[in-house]
C-alpha cells in the first residue's frame, strides 16, 4: 500500500468521525433543550402551587376584592356565576377562581408536554380532563367562562379534541 492509500483512508476515517461527532452533539443540545424545558416547566409547576397556597389566605381575599372595587374592575364572569350559581361569599368566590386558575395553569404546563407523558398518564390525565369538563362544577365553569376564551388556540383545540373522543 502506498502512501496515497493511506492517506485517503485516513481523511476518510477522519470525516466519519466528524459526522459521528456531530451527529452525537446534535443529540446532546437536543436533549439539553428538554432537560431545560422540563426544568423550566417544573419551576414553573412550583411557582403555580406556592400562589395556590397563598390563595387560601382570607387576607389575600379581602384586598383582593378591595382593590378590584376601587378600581371598577368589571367583575370577573366566574366569581359572578360562582356567587350567583352556588350562592358564595365574595372571598370564597376569589378563593374558588384562584384554585381553578391554579389548575388551568397546571393542566397548561401538562399538555405543553403531554407527548412526553408515559401512555397510562396521558389516559389518565385526558379521561379526568373529560371528566372534569363534561360535569357540572367549578371546572366546566371555569372552562366555559374564563378558559375558552383566553386559551391558547393549540391549547383549546387540544381540550375540544379531548373532549370530542369517546371516553
Amino acid at each position: 500500500m502506498n502512501w496515497d492509500a493511506i492517506g485517503a483512508v485516513g481523511e476518510i476515517l477522519g470525516s466519519i468521525a466528524v459526522f459521528v461527532a456531530l451527529a452525537y452533539a446534535a443529540i446532546q443540545v437536543r436533549d439539553a433543550k428538554r432537560g431545560l424545558r422540563a426544568s423550566l416547566s417544573a419551576a414553573r409547576g412550583d411557582v403555580v402551587r406556592s400562589l395556590m397556597e397563598q390563595a387560601r389566605e382570607p387576607r389575600l381575599h379581602a384586598l383582593d376584592m378591595q382593590v378590584r372595587s376601587a378600581e371598577g374592575n368589571p367583575p370577573n364572569p366566574f366569581i359572578r356565576y360562582a356567587k350567583e350559581r352556588w350562592q358564595l361569599s365574595d372571598s370564597d368566590a376569589v378563593l374558588l377562581w384562584s384554585i381553578q386558575f391554579s389548575w388551568w395553569q397546571y393542566r397548561i404546563q401538562v399538555i405543553s408536554h403531554v407527548d412526553d407523558l408515559p401512555e397510562i398518564e396521558r389516559y389518565e390525565f385526558e379521561r379526568a380532563i373529560r371528566q372534569l369538563l363534561t360535569m357540572h362544577g367549578p371546572h366546566r365553569a371555569f372552562y366555559e367562562l374564563i378558559a375558552k376564551s383566553t386559551l391558547h388556540p393549540k391549547a383549546l383545540a387540544y381540550f375540544e379534541s379531548v373532549l370530542a373522543r369517546p371516553a
